[in-house]
């Protein structure tokens, strides 16, 4: 029966009427790709809404990326920054370090030149010091020589203190006085030319006897001259049988020079001062 106009709006109303039959109308009127339209739509936009929504991860994504390189940029530049202000440092250093090595190397050859001039000094003070000691010694056997005239011609009253109704021995009078001792035995080769040397010989009288007196005479009295007198007056002691005095004369006495000559029972004369080894 042919389908007209009229039909299809009853068609309609039925359909209206009846919802069913529209699923079952549009499996019968449309393809298979049309009715898995909806779906595919609804797949579309769900696929869609994903992607947009991937791309706002990744334009979130991206614009953390660019504020990190923005960030990495500025720390960047503040490293190179530091970096020319460390070169700019380093290359100040190296210019110091190369100056202070050519002062050091100019310092240095001027402390050479120094040295050797000090050397040249050193051995010109070494020359003086000699010409000095030279000097020194000839002075002090001049002066030494002077003291030993001045304390024989006065022996009376410098050595006063010690001795009475003194005689000073002279050179012939000690030779004969030690060859005597010689010849009897009381006395070695070595004591008599040591006695010889002695600066000053005197006799005299101490507590009712005759005794001698040995003199060491000095200008700078030293522990050596307390120990020639030491000596000299116990070997003077055996070649005379006699009691010998030891004794220092000069003008400057040290102190540990006096402590000595007080230990070894010698007396000091110092310029008419008279000190006593007796307690």
């Amino acid at each position: 029966m042919p389908f007209e106009i009229q039909d299809f709006h009853d068609l309609v109303r039925l359909l209206e009427a009846h919802p069913e039959w529209r699923a079952e109308l549009r499996r019968l009127v449309l393809s298979e790709e049309l009715l898995r339209l909806p779906e595919l739509v609804q797949q579309l936009i769900e696929a869609h809404r994903r992607a947009e929504e991937r791309l706002d991860r990744l334009e979130a994504t991206v614009a953390q990326l660019v504020e990190a390189q923005h960030k990495a940029e500025e720390r960047l530049q503040h490293v190179e920054e530091r970096l020319d202000r460390l070169e700019a440092t380093v290359a100040q250093l190296v210019e110091a370090q190369r100056k202070a090595e050519e002062r050091l190397q100019r310092a240095e050859a001027r402390l050479e030149r120094v040295e050797k001039r000090l050397e040249h000094v050193e051995i010109r003070l070494d020359g003086v010091e000699k010409r000095l000691e030279k000097t020194e010694d000839r002075l002090s056997k001049v002066w030494g020589g002077f003291l030993e005239s001045r304390y024989r011609e006065r022996a009376h009253a410098y050595f006063a203190p010690i001795l009475s109704r003194i005689r000073v021995l002279s050179s012939e009078q000690l030779v004969q006085l030690l060859d005597e001792a010689l010849e009897a035995g009381r006395l070695t080769e070595a004591d008599r030319r040591d006695l010889l040397l002695a600066d000053l010989v005197l006799q005299g009288r101490r507590e009712e006897q005759t005794v001698y007196l040995v003199a060491e005479v000095s200008g700078l009295i030293s522990e050596d001259d307390v120990r020639r007198a030491v000596d000299r007056a116990q070997a003077l002691a055996r070649a005379t049988e006699r009691p010998v005095i030891a004794a220092v004369a000069g003008e400057t006495l040290p102190t540990d020079v006096q402590a000595l000559a007080a230990q070894r029972g010698v007396w000091c004369i110092t310029d008419g001062h008279v000190l006593s080894p007796e307690p």
